[in-house]
Order: structure tokens, then sequence, then C-alpha cells
């Protein structure tokens, strides 16, 4: 299928990827779901549509690309489904090089990189804060001045969860990422000002993408 030819069914495909991923939110209902997960559908669907059209009709091509894949191992564990289809998208483009595919290697580059700008900016992107904080209150009414005193101290600041202990109080769950110069332990200090805050706890955030 050559490139000029393929506008019409390069817009299906992309109406297609999208409804993909529509519909997989709706079934999750969104709810700590890994927002990279969703990015992967849509741009899994331009990484495959590169390799197949590279391919073309060639059997030949199909091997090669299929023992080329078979001996590719990674000793190090990609747990971001974006990283990997980052890491296939560049793999295609050079397969699509290497059979002398260069508009599709050209286009199908630039089409890679618009769609993942526009999801950074629409409800599927991700989120990157570096630390969690728990924290438990006695008092749900007293949330609002450990929230101000978050925000004051923190650039961002996202709800992550909230539970409800043994002893019937609420424990929350926050994001955040905090401004220049302040540090975990001052934080700690600030908040635990607050006498019916308890069990607070600052991590590193290793659920980056909630």
């Amino acid at each position: 299928c050559p490139v000029e030819g393929c506008s019409g069914t390069a817009t299906n495909r992309n109406n297609l990827r999208r409804h993909v991923a529509h519909w997989h939110c709706q079934d999750k209902l969104c709810i700590l779901e890994a927002k990279n997960f969703f990015q992967s559908l849509i741009l899994g669907a331009i990484v495959t549509t590169m390799v197949m059209m590279a391919i073309g009709d060639s059997l030949a091509r199909g091997l090669g690309v299929f023992g080329a894949m078979a001996i590719i191992r990674f000793r190090t564990r990609i747990e971001d489904p974006r990283d990997v289809l980052f890491l296939f998208g560049a793999l295609s483009t050079g397969l699509a090089i290497g059979v002398y595919g260069f508009t599709i290697s050209f286009v199908g580059t630039i089409l890679f990189c618009a769609v993942a700008f526009i999801l950074h900016y629409s409800p599927f992107r991700s989120f990157n804060q570096e630390n969690m904080v728990f924290f438990t209150l006695a008092d749900a009414h007293e949330l609002s001045q450990v929230l101000d005193v978050l925000a004051k101290h923190c650039q961002v600041l996202r709800s992550v969860g909230i539970t409800v202990t043994k002893e019937n109080t609420l424990r929350y769950q926050y994001a955040v990422s905090l401004k220049k110069g302040v540090t975990k332990e001052q934080l700690i200090e600030i908040l635990y000002r607050s006498k019916n805050i308890t069990q607070l706890k600052i991590a590193a955030n290793e659920l980056t993408n909630l």
C-alpha cells in the first residue's frame, strides 16, 4: 500500500485505536489504572502500521523482522508500557529505513511524535510526582489545614486515595512534588505541628503513573 494512497486507511486506524483506548478506559472506570497503558494502546497502532507498511507483501522481510525481534532480549526490566512503545517505535523506524522505506519512516516518525505530544496534554496524560505522602486524621474537618500546608510547600499536589482504618479514622494518600529547597524532613516537622495528624509517612513514589 503506497503511502500516498493510505490517507483514508490511516484515518480509519486512528479512529479505531481511539475507540479501543476509550472503551478500555470505560471498562476499567479509569480507577487506579496506569495512564501510560492507554497511551500504549494508541501509540502501538502507529508502530504496528509502520512495521506492516515497511514489510508489505514481502515474505523475506516478514521473516527478517520476526528473526530480528526474536533475538532482542532485555536484561533490564521495563515496567512502563509507554517506554516499551518508544523503544519499538525506534526499532520500526530503523526497520523502515533498512528496507529503503524512507517516506514511511519519515511520515511514521512525525505522526508518532505528534500523537505522543497530543496525548501529553490529553485526559490520557500520565503523572510523575516524586513523593507520596500518607497521613491519618482523627477529624476530617482538619484536612483543609493540612492541604494548605502541603500546597505551600509542594509544587504539585494530587489526591491518590482515601481509606478507612480499623480505628474508623481516615487515612489519606497524596502524590506531591516538593518545592525547591524543601526537604522531606522539613515537611514532616511542619505537618506534625498539627496535633490530630498521625501515622505520617513520606516515601518515594514508585506508582508514578496513577
